[in-house]
């Protein structure tokens, strides 16, 4: 399914997102969308246990993905590409209300590549947390600003509510110089994504159970993903490439 083009202002300052999901549960599974040059968020999840897989984001002028109202989903091949003129950000994390329902969902195998200048690839607010295995953020080099990977308010969270595994980070790191080395190895922190490519391709198995085993706090679902073995949205061993043939021409 695509949706393109939508998200008209209804109010001075206020959009319509591209999908929104409001209470869904875990019964409903949504596969095979791409959302493209929507006025608002690419897709945004409040609250609920929905979750979804095979995602193309591209060209959102607010935040790619965005999350609310305690979302506890899972995510597994998403990619999501921001256009130079993005006023958000790859990933906006909040939860309104009591935190007795913390956003917590869990993402594997995610491709975030920004575009806006001065962007930042992940807003964790103080008041989310998420799980994020199996990932890569990144930057078109020609629309690189002060993009950094994950923005530093959040960090009560980290190692807790807050996790990220395997994650290729390709950011600048101004303002996350105490955060980042928390959520990512050093190793992978080198400017120059392509001196990464051995350990975007050489991670450990993802292993659902084990992590859930590890933090009290993850629900994700090991019946829903797979057991993918690289960094990435796309298996870069494999023949096709998931998201050929039904996505729009030029978009990516």
């Amino acid at each position: 399914m695509i949706v393109a083009e939508g998200g008209f202002e209804f109010a001075t300052g206020n959009e319509i997102n591209g999908i929104s999901l409001i209470g869904v549960g875990r019964g409903t599974v949504l596969e095979y969308i791409q959302i493209h040059n929507n006025a608002d968020d690419g897709i945004e999840y409040y609250g609920g246990t929905v979750n979804t897989r095979y995602i193309v984001l591209t060209g959102n002028q607010d935040d790619s993905i965005d999350w609310d109202e305690g979302w506890i989903g899972n995510v597994q091949y998403l990619l999501a590409i921001q256009g130079p003129d993005a006023q958000g950000n790859l990933i906006e994390a909040d939860t309104e209300g009591t935190l007795d329902f913390l956003s917590i969902p869990t993402i594997a195998n995610a491709t975030f590549i920004g575009g806006g200048a001065n962007a930042t690839a992940a807003v964790f607010k103080a008041t989310s947390g998420g799980f994020v295995h199996h990932s890569v953020f990144t930057y078109d080099d020609a629309f690189a600003g002060e993009t950094t990977c994950v923005n530093s308010s959040a960090a009560a969270q980290v190692g807790t509510e807050l996790v990220y595994t395997n994650v290729v980070a390709d950011c600048d790191v101004s303002g996350d110089t105490v955060l980042l080395p928390a959520l990512v190895p050093d190793v992978q922190l080198d400017e120059n994504y392509a001196s990464q490519a051995a350990e975007a391709s050489a991670v450990g198995t993802l292993d659902i159970d084990a992590i859930n085993a590890t933090y009290s706090v993850s629900v994700a679902d090991p019946d829903f993903f797979d057991a993918t073995d690289y960094a990435g949205a796309v298996d870069p061993n494999a023949s096709s490439l998931w998201y050929e043939g039904w996505t729009l021409e030029g978009s990516l």
